[in-house]
């Protein structure tokens, strides 16, 4: 790639996204200090870094490796943001606002590791193989990309919506079905 790591729009994103998850877990509760709240803090700090690791690396193949650990770090990310709503440290509204920062950071990443991952595997990097056939998920894994506002206006190719709420405007949010509701008073 051309350019610095900071350049990258997907650097970029994972770093507000850091950045906004820093700002939401200082309300957590203070028993939370050493375990969601820490938690949550560096496997967001692990997005923006295993990102920037890939990029001073010397082989795409290597930088494909990290960009699917940045990715894993996200979905960690999106799992602990679904557990502090859960337990009711996050407002609904900061919910939506760190999964929406979320899913455009997955879009972002996926769009890369797709880029880089059609690497074909040299013969000296393995003499006696042949190179092994990219692994898919399953349907039932793989959303479709309509199903996503954000990837819509982008243009991007993929998408993380499959563990978040979709973010087409007026359409009710799965997680949102999922919550009681609450009597007005």
């Amino acid at each position: 790639m051309s350019g610095t790591y900071e350049d990258l729009e997907a650097w970029q994103q994972a770093m507000d996204l850091a950045e906004s998850v820093y700002s939401h877990t200082q309300q957590f509760p203070k028993q939370e200090l050493y375990g969601l709240t820490n938690q949550l803090r560096r496997a967001a700090v692990s997005i923006p870094s295993n990102i920037v690791e890939g990029e001073g690396r010397s082989s795409d193949r290597e930088l494909a490796q990290f960009l699917n650990h940045a990715r894993g770090s996200l979905y960690e990310v999106q799992t602990q943001i679904k557990l502090a709503r859960r337990l009711s440290y996050l407002s609904l509204e900061a919910g939506h606002e760190l999964d929406a920062q979320a899913s455009r950071v997955g879009c972002l990443l996926n769009g890369l590791i797709r880029r880089f991952r059609t690497v074909p595997i040299t013969s000296s990097e393995a003499p006696n193989r042949e190179p092994r056939a990219e692994s898919r998920k399953p349907a039932f894994l793989t959303p479709a990309i309509a199903d996503c506002e954000w990837c819509r206006r982008t243009g991007s190719r993929s998408c993380s919506v499959q563990t978040l709420p979709c973010l087409r405007p007026g359409r009710s949010s799965r997680e949102d079905s999922r919550l009681p509701s609450v009597p007005s008073a």
